[in-house]
């Protein structure tokens, strides 16, 4: 039940702000980093969002963001 409202707290956020870091999508959404990763990792995984890191100098970010509507990852 809690892994859903956060699934929806993620969507939320990620529709209003666009792609983020874990970081400012952290801030956006007010959860915290342990709940937070895992939910990303899972949705990921199941293709409700994408992943990226962020070319440029280091530390290096992870940039995530709402997969496009009717995509599918590749196999």
């Amino acid at each position: 039940m809690i892994e859903n409202r956060i699934r929806l707290v993620i969507i939320g956020a990620l529709h209003v702000g666009g792609p983020m870091s874990g970081e400012q999508l952290s801030e956006a959404s007010g959860i915290g980093a342990g709940y937070l990763y895992p939910a990303l990792f899972t949705m990921e995984d199941q293709g409700l969002v994408t992943g990226e890191w962020e070319n440029g100098p280091a530390p290096r970010r992870r940039i995530f963001g709402l997969r496009p509507r009717h995509t599918r990852p590749a196999s």
